[in-house]
């Protein structure tokens, strides 16, 4: 990776949605295989706590792409998805208990199939934001969505 250039640039992204006290990046994370190997850019969900959007704070969680089977595994009765739905709760310096570890894995687990449908990213394309909507359903959940006017 060039000296300088970020991994993770959250100002480009595909979509970004609300969901409850997360804000979750559809984005594409730079990887290498190794050191020999070129630079990639792979599809990830990015979750940030909403809060810490403006502090120093910021803890972006990486779900790539090439790891998303490993979430919805039904033969380790989704041990992983738990797991990493904890860490991410210490990551972010969140309360640990079960009510954030399951917020966590429901936004992982309820945004798989967006991280899937995430296309290649593509420096030529020039994307111009047509709409953005916030949705508040029965239950006070929220979601985000923005619509794109693609050149």
């Amino acid at each position: 990776m060039p000296a300088g250039k970020p991994a993770l640039d959250l100002t480009e992204y595909d979509f970004v949605r609300t969901f409850r006290d997360l804000t979750i990046y559809g984005t594409w994370m730079t990887v290498r295989e190794d050191a020999e190997s070129e630079e990639e850019e792979e599809p990830c969900l990015v979750l940030c706590h909403t809060l810490s959007m403006s502090t120093d704070k910021l803890v972006p969680c990486v779900v790539l792409l090439s790891e998303a089977w490993r979430y919805d595994d039904p033969r380790s009765g989704h041990h992983h998805l738990l797991s990493v739905a904890r860490r991410f709760v210490t990551a972010m310096r969140l309360n640990d208990n079960m009510a954030n570890v399951h917020m966590i894995a429901d936004a992982i687990h309820s945004h798989l199939l967006d991280l899937i449908k995430i296309p290649p990213k593509d420096h030529e394309q020039d994307r111009t934001r047509g709409a953005e909507a916030t949705i508040v359903g029965p239950d006070g959940k929220r979601l985000s969505i923005e619509a794109y006017d693609d050149k």
